[in-house]
C-alpha cells in the first residue's frame, strides 16, 4: 500500500500533466467577438441557439439575429408587415422543435419562425383561458 505522502505526489503529478495539457489545448480555439459595429442588432445578448442547420441566432434588445457563418440578418418589428414580423424587438428567450421551427420568447408573447421570413404569433388559449400572447 502506498503511503499518503506517495499519494499526494501522485496526484500533483496527476494534476500537473491534465493542467498542462488544458493550456495546450486552450489554444486550438478561436474566440471572435461581434458588436453593433460587425452588424449585431445590438450589443447585449440575451439568448443564443445554433439551430439544426448550423444558423447561430441571438436575441437582443433590438431584434433577432441569424449569423449562417458568413453574413448576419436582422429581423425586427415591421409596421407594414406587422402579421408576419415579431411583435417586439426585445428577444429574450429561443428554442427549435423537432419540425425545425425557431420559437421566439419576447416580452409581448411568442412568435414562430417558419423559415420563409415570416413570424407566427403563438395564440393558443388553455381551457381555462389563459394566454401567453402579449400583443
Amino acid at each position: 500500500m502506498l503511503s499518503k505522502s506517495h499519494l499526494i505526489k501522485y496526484f500533483l503529478i496527476l494534476f500537473a500533466l491534465l493542467f498542462n495539457h488544458q493550456i495546450k489545448a486552450s489554444s486550438l480555439f478561436v474566440i471572435d467577438s461581434y458588436t453593433v459595429k460587425d452588424g449585431l442588432s445590438h450589443n447585449t445578448i440575451w439568448c443564443a441557439l445554433q439551430d439544426s442547420y448550423g444558423f447561430i441566432w441571438l436575441g437582443t434588445n433590438n431584434g433577432l439575429n441569424c449569423f449562417d457563418g458568413q453574413k448576419n440578418t436582422i429581423y425586427r418589428t415591421s409596421s407594414q408587415e406587422k402579421a408576419q414580423s415579431l411583435g417586439s424587438n426585445f428577444i429574450f428567450s429561443l428554442f427549435e422543435d423537432k419540425q425545425r421551427q425557431i420559437w421566439i420568447g419576447t416580452d409581448c408573447g411568442i412568435y414562430i419562425y417558419d423559415r420563409k421570413n415570416s413570424f407566427k404569433a403563438f395564440t393558443q388559449t388553455t381551457k381555462f383561458g389563459v394566454s401567453i400572447y402579449g400583443a
